[in-house]
């Protein structure tokens, strides 16, 4: 039996007793109790949505924790990685994404590693000097 059933029975007992003051003081114990279910409800949705958005953030944190960046390069790689491999920068700073640095020729300015998203490049020679290669 719920409390919301022995409420229920407890004012139906004062309502053939005849007494209106217990009847009524249970009728408003019967709303308070409704408002603080409704109340319950609300805090345990919201602690469900809190738990989903500490969650989030503590992927992304581990996510971020992982990376290793280049500043003078523009590139960015996995920490435990190996052998390295070369992502976008500015990708990964503008909106998280690791776009893969493919390497290319060009005849003038040697090999270089191109974002094929947003053109970000640097010298081949650079990356292979930090051992990465």
């Amino acid at each position: 039996m719920s409390w919301y059933d022995v409420l229920k029975d407890a004012v139906n007992v004062a309502k053939r007793a005849g007494n209106v003051e217990i009847q009524q003081s249970l009728i408003d114990v019967q709303h308070q109790m409704l408002d603080m279910q409704q109340k319950m409800i609300a805090l345990q949705e919201e602690n469900d949505r809190l738990r989903e958005e500490s969650k989030h953030l503590n992927d992304e944190n581990q996510r971020c924790n992982g990376i290793e960046h280049h500043e003078t390069l523009s590139i960015v790689t996995r920490k435990n990685d190996n052998p390295k491999i070369p992502f976008c920068s500015n990708c990964w700073g503008l909106n998280g994404k690791e776009v893969r640095m493919v390497k290319k020729n060009y005849s003038v300015g040697g090999e270089r590693l191109y974002c094929t998203s947003c053109t970000n490049s640097c010298r081949y020679s650079e990356f292979y000097s930090l051992g990465s290669v």
